[in-house]
């Protein structure tokens, strides 16, 4: 019979495993982290619940005991890399043999075993299917299971073996378990974490796309005029000033070119994905006279008014991008054209931006589905600019309100906490 002291322990094992894994997304899934920093996170936590579990297992006398250790092992390799693996591999040993009895020698050719097995499957796992993915957990807990078994047949003889072993498969099939839901759990957060960074990217680039003609049409105009003018140098009788004047307006036509295409790039450019300090008034500024070409082809003027310089903190092509998303937006709800109103102003230890327009509004419903993937206002729209925004906003500690009303415009209004110091 299983006691309820057995049962306790292993939920006790069970738990340690869930938490990390909710921890796993919190701090590695959910975060712009460097690949070193991840590989680190994933070995503290795989390590502190390596250590949980070895000091809270099912004893069998003094000297066998039976826990979850390997899962945190199994995972970290598997997930962290070799690195990581070989790291919770020595301090499960090391804490092992410090636990003390025969069953830690058991332990460490067992785990040994199992690391070499971890060593041999690495990347054959990594670019494997998730069912296939499976079959290598099943697989790994079985060998477990036959090697703990035969190790402690000839540790013990066969003394205490149909107990051992009882207890061992009972571990081992829950150890399966947990070990492939956490396989399963892990999958669908790099799954989701997959498609939100291909939703980002399809976004951005579609208004890329939707920027391009105007930016071509903007690029046009000073390369025509440079064009005359230097037609105007190949002609004869032209005097020495009239050359120099010429050539400088040349000059500065193509430095204008330059500029606005050093905008697009900025704009279409990878983000770096790292925090930093943003000079909000300014970066609007860019993003306004990025837009202008946009605008001037729907008709749609620009008043602003911006407060002194002001620090926020975030990721700079993706604050861009938020700003961009919601002026398109208004843009696309004045068809006939007209003014979009964008202020900024500080309340507080708060930075506020707000963008207005007098276009078509929204119903209450539809502001309250604002931001969901896949719904939109427009007929064609897929939702997802308004989804990217909302997502950013949020990961730079902000919120984004909505006041709208059919048929007289809507204002959005973004708050952003200040960097302070």
């Amino acid at each position: 019979m299983i006691s309820v002291n057995i049962i306790s322990i292993i939920l006790n094992n069970i738990f340690y495993v869930v938490i990390s894994l909710l921890l796993y997304q919190l701090f590695v899934i959910e975060k712009p982290l460097s690949r070193k920093e991840k590989k680190l996170i994933v070995f503290f936590l795989s390590a502190v619940v390596v250590v949980l579990c070895i000091i809270t297992p099912i004893k069998l006398g003094s000297e066998y005991h039976f826990d979850l250790r390997q899962i945190p092992m199994i995972i970290g390799f598997l997930y962290g890399g070799p690195t990581v693996g070989m790291g919770v591999y020595i301090l499960l040993v090391t804490t092992r043999f410090l636990m003390g009895g025969i069953g830690a020698v058991g332990a460490l050719l067992e785990n040994t075993i199992i690391l070499l097995l971890l060593f041999y499957i690495y990347k054959q796992y990594s670019t494997s299917l998730r069912k296939r993915k499976y079959g290598y957990i099943v697989t790994l807990s079985l060998i477990s299971f036959i090697l703990s078994a035969l190790i402690f047949m000839i540790l013990t003889g066969m003394n205490h073996f149909y107990q051992l072993s009882v207890i061992q498969l009972i571990i081992y099939i829950i150890q399966t378990g947990v070990l492939c839901l956490s396989v399963y759990f892990i999958e669908v957060m790099l799954w989701n974490r997959k498609m939100r960074e291909k939703l980002y990217q399809a976004e951005k680039m579609e208004i890329v796309s939707h920027l391009a003609a105007s930016v071509s049409h903007e690029i046009r105009n000073p390369l025509t005029v440079t064009r005359g003018f230097l037609q105007l140098l190949s002609e004869r009788g032209i005097s020495e000033k009239k050359q120099i004047e010429y050539i400088n307006i040349s000059i500065k036509e193509i430095d204008r070119a330059v500029d606005i295409i050093s905008d697009y790039l900025t704009f279409a450019k990878p983000s770096l994905e790292k925090q930093e300090t943003l000079l909000a008034a300014s970066e609007l500024g860019s993003i306004l006279e990025m837009m202008s070409p946009y605008a001037n082809m729907k008709s749609i003027q620009f008043t602003y008014s911006l407060t002194p310089e002001s620090s926020v903190v975030g990721e700079k092509q993706k604050f861009k991008q938020s700003i961009v998303n919601m002026i398109k937006n208004s843009i696309e709800a004045m068809p006939n054209g007209g003014i979009i109103h964008i202020n900024t102003y500080i309340i507080n230890s708060a930075f506020y931006i707000t963008i207005e327009d007098s276009g078509i509004g929204m119903s209450e419903e539809q502001i309250r589905r604002l931001g969901e993937p896949f719904f939109s206002t427009k007929e064609k729209g897929t939702g997802l600019g308004m989804m990217v925004v909302y997502s950013n906003i949020k990961a730079m500690n902000g919120k984004v309100s909505v006041q709208s009303e059919m048929g007289k415009g809507t204002k959005f209004t973004i708050q952003l906490p200040l960097k302070l110091g």
